[in-house]
C-alpha cells in the first residue's frame, strides 16, 4: 500500500466540497492510490437517470453514451449487478459471476470500446430510488485489482462519502436559503432538485400540496391529481432537469375542474454540482376557483350530500347546469333534482343567490 499516496488522496477529499472544480483531481488522486489511473463517482436514479458520473481522464463519450445503453441497469451493466450492501467490495471475480446472469452483452461492446474491462466498486449509500457508489476502473494492461489495491480503496470509501455528503449539504442549504427568502414574500413555490424530488417547500406550498386537488406530492415527487395534468408535468420537469427547456408555463386541472398556473423555472446549474443542488424553481398561483375542500365544507356546514356540494362549488364557480351535467356526466334530470335539494338545505330559493351566499361564505 502506498501510504503516501493514500494520504495525498485523504486530504483531496477533505477539500474538494469546498471547492467542486477539483473533483477531477481530486478522483486522479483516488485512482493514484489504488494503483489505476481513473476512478468514478456515479448516482444511479433508474436505468437510464445518472444524475451525476464523475470519472476522471475519460472520453466525453463514456459519460453521454452510459444513459444511452441502460448502463444504470442490472440488467444490462454487470457492475451494477454486483451492487451491494455500503461499502461491501464488488471486484474482477465478482464481475466474472455477473457476467454469466446477463445474456445481453452491450455493457461488454461499451467497456471494450474504452478499454475499461477491470477494477473495484463498492456501493457507498443507497435509498429507494438512488444509489450512490464509487469505482477504480482499469485497463486491460494494468491488469486485475492487487489485494492492496482494494485494501486501499476500501480505506478510502468513507472519505469518499463524507465529501459527497458535505456537498450535498451545501446544496440543501442553499435550497433552504432559496426557500426561506421565497417564504418571506409568501410565495407558492418549490425547489426540485437535478433528481426531480422537492428540495424544499414555503408553507404556503405545502398546504396546497396536502390538500391535494390538483398538485400533491407523492414520496419525494411533485404529482399532479390527474393523469393527463400529471403527463403534461412531468414532461415539463424532464425537459428542464435535460436542458431542453429552460422554463415552462403551464395549467394544470384537478378532478373538480379546479386549475392552479405553474410556472417552472431553470435554477442556474453551477458546473460542478451534484444532482442534489436546486435545480428548478416551480411557482404556483392560487387557484381563484373554489375547490374539493369547500364542497367539503359545505357538507360539514349544510348537510349536503358531496355530490350536491359539488353541484354547488360548481355553480359558484359559473358552471351552467348543462355544464354542470357534462362534466360530472349526468343527465340534466338528476342536477336538477340536486339543485333542488341544495336549495332547500342551504335555505336559498334560486342559483343567483345560492352563488352568492357561496361566495360570501367561503371566498
Amino acid at each position: 500500500m502506498d501510504f503516501r499516496r493514500l494520504e495525498a488522496a485523504k486530504h483531496a477529499l477533505a477539500n474538494v466540497a469546498f471547492a467542486p472544480d477539483q473533483w477531477e483531481d481530486t478522483l486522479r488522486e483516488v485512482a493514484a492510490a489504488c494503483g489505476t489511473g481513473r476512478a468514478q463517482l456515479v448516482a444511479f436514479g433508474g436505468p437510464n437517470f445518472i444524475p451525476f458520473n464523475r470519472t476522471n481522464d475519460i472520453d466525453p463519450a463514456f459519460i453521454t453514451d452510459f444513459p444511452q445503453i441502460d448502463g444504470g441497469s442490472p440488467e444490462v451493466n454487470w457492475r451494477v449487478a454486483c451492487a451491494g450492501a455500503p461499502f461491501q467490495l464488488a471486484r474482477e471475480t465478482d464481475y466474472a459471476e455477473a457476467r454469466k446472469r446477463i445474456r445481453r452483452g452491450v455493457y461488454d461492446d461499451f467497456v471494450s470500446q474504452f478499454d475499461l474491462p477491470y477494477g473495484c466498486q463498492c456501493v457507498l449509500t443507497q435509498k429507494p430510488g438512488l444509489m450512490i457508489g464509487m469505482a477504480v476502473l482499469r485497463h486491460h494492461a494494468d491488469g486485475w485489482s492487487s489485494s492492496e489495491d482494494c485494501e486501499s480503496f476500501l480505506a478510502l470509501a468513507p472519505h469518499v462519502l463524507e465529501a459527497v455528503r458535505t456537498q450535498l449539504a451545501i446544496g440543501e442549504e442553499a435550497s433552504h436559503l432559496l426557500s426561506n427568502s421565497l417564504d418571506a414574500m409568501q410565495a407558492l413555490a418549490l425547489v426540485l432538485d437535478g433528481f426531480g424530488h422537492i428540495r424544499s417547500i414555503t408553507p404556503a406550498a405545502d398546504l396546497m400540496l396536502r390538500n391535494g386537488d390538483v398538485l400533491r406530492a407523492y414520496g419525494e415527487r411533485l404529482s399532479a391529481a390527474r393523469i393527463a395534468s400529471d403527463l403534461v408535468l412531468q414532461k415539463a420537469i424532464a425537459d428542464i432537469l435535460s436542458e431542453r427547456a429552460a422554463s415552462a408555463r403551464l395549467i394544470l386541472q384537478g378532478e373538480d375542474m379546479t386549475e392552479v398556473a405553474c410556472h417552472l423555472v431553470a435554477y442556474p446549474r453551477r458546473e460542478h454540482e451534484f444532482g442534489f443542488a436546486p435545480r428548478i424553481l416551480v411557482l404556483l398561483k392560487q387557484p381563484e376557483q373554489l375547490g374539493a375542500s369547500h364542497a367539503e365544507d359545505l357538507v360539514r356546514m349544510f348537510g349536503l350530500t358531496i355530490s350536491e356540494a359539488h353541484v354547488a362549488i360548481a355553480a359558484a364557480n359559473g358552471l351552467s347546469r348543462e355544464q354542470i351535467a357534462r362534466t360530472r356526466k349526468k343527465s340534466a334530470g338528476t342536477v336538477n333534482a340536486q339543485f333542488k335539494s341544495i336549495f332547500r338545505k342551504m335555505d336559498v330559493s334560486r342559483e343567483a343567490e345560492l352563488v352568492s351566499f357561496i361566495n360570501r361564505i367561503l371566498r
